[in-house]
């Protein structure tokens, strides 16, 4: 019996899409997609162009109630569970990298407590493909990364940044202010992107620049200890 995959699709562009990716998509019967960036991603995919005609979407409600996101998920998880019992060739996608803040972990866990085989495929990250494009290395000798997906109080990033750590910063629409008060105040070298792989792509190093954007829900930022 096949296994079910986990498609990482990367950081947005097709053209960051793994060969082992790109494979497992050509290969499956039906793709499970969340509606929006995941989908536009397998739109642009070439030469697949037969590709949404295997894709079931299904809506995650962005709410603070876990609850109404968990119902969706166990829909989803029963779905790829009764395909794979079926010999079907079924696959999940998410955007990023599947074990990186990403709920697809959550569906893995119950897949295989019923048995099913399951393959993960990784994904570029949007910190490390944005990085790279912006020609920045992420992180040198000598130094570590703290990846923040939620932000208490500026100590929670202050604190890294002290001791040496760069500090990557996701969701960051929903810490936008703060961070612009944290490098008005601090002379910090930072990365900030947005809608990488898009045609609205944006990335910059200028703090003017950066403090007059709204971010937007893809957006993260890559803030460096200050030099010595």
């Amino acid at each position: 019996m096949s296994s079910i995959k986990i498609i990482s699709l990367g950081s947005g562009a097709p053209d960051n899409i793994t060969l082992r990716a790109f494979t497992a998509l050509k290969e499956s019967d039906i793709i499970f997609a969340p509606s929006g960036e995941a989908v536009r991603v397998l739109e642009r995919l070439k030469p697949l162009e037969d590709l949404l005609l295997k894709v079931e979407q299904f809506d995650i409600p962005m709410k603070k109630d876990p609850s109404l996101a968990t119902g969706v998920y166990d829909k989803v998880t029963q779905r790829l569970y009764d395909l794979y019992k079926e010999e079907q060739q079924v696959s999940l996608v998410t955007i990023g990298d599947a074990g990186i803040y990403s709920s697809a972990f959550k569906i893995v866990a119950e897949l295989t407590k019923r048995g099913a085989k399951v393959e993960v495929i990784p994904g570029v990250p949007s910190f490390v493909a944005g990085m790279a494009q912006a020609m920045v290395p992420l992180v040198e000798q000598g130094q570590n990364l703290t990846l923040l997906s939620q932000i208490n109080t500026p100590s929670d990033v202050l604190t890294p940044l002290a001791n040496g750590s760069v500090v990557a910063i996701m969701k960051l629409s929903l810490y936008q202010e703060s961070i612009k008060e944290l490098l008005r105040q601090g002379n910090y070298p930072f990365t900030y992107m947005e809608w990488l792989g898009d045609e609205k792509q944006f990335l910059t190093s200028d703090l003017e620049s950066f403090l007059s954007r709204t971010c937007p829900y893809f957006s993260i930022i890559v803030i460096k200890p200050q030099s010595v």
